[in-house]
């Protein structure tokens, strides 16, 4: 309250912590938590090689900067069975990362 910007808790520590406690984890979802930066993504591509399901969306619009096609290519190169995937809200991604999820 109090007129001060929400902040997301979702950050690159938040998915360091998931990353590390749990390899093998299939399904991550952190909707409404807003983005992991590219560097988050580099380590869900570096230590959830086993993830199958991810949903990414930004608690608002004024969230949704972190992520770029550089961050979804790198979680596209390291979850090679990820087959349910969610992006809402990702001001910085183009067509392009969309491409490389696919």
């Amino acid at each position: 309250g109090g007129g001060k910007a929400r902040r997301s808790f979702c950050n690159d520590n938040l998915v360091s912590k998931v990353a590390l406690a749990l390899p093998s984890l299939l399904q991550l979802d952190l909707s409404g938590t807003g983005f992991p930066s590219n560097h988050g993504c580099r380590l869900i591509e570096s230590f959830l090689p086993c993830l199958q399901t991810l949903y990414l969306s930004a608690a608002n619009s004024q969230c949704g900067g972190s992520i770029t096609d550089r961050g979804l290519a790198a979680i596209a190169a390291g979850c090679p069975g990820l087959r349910r995937f969610s992006l809402r809200q990702a001001v910085k991604v183009t067509h392009e990362g969309i491409q490389s999820m696919l």
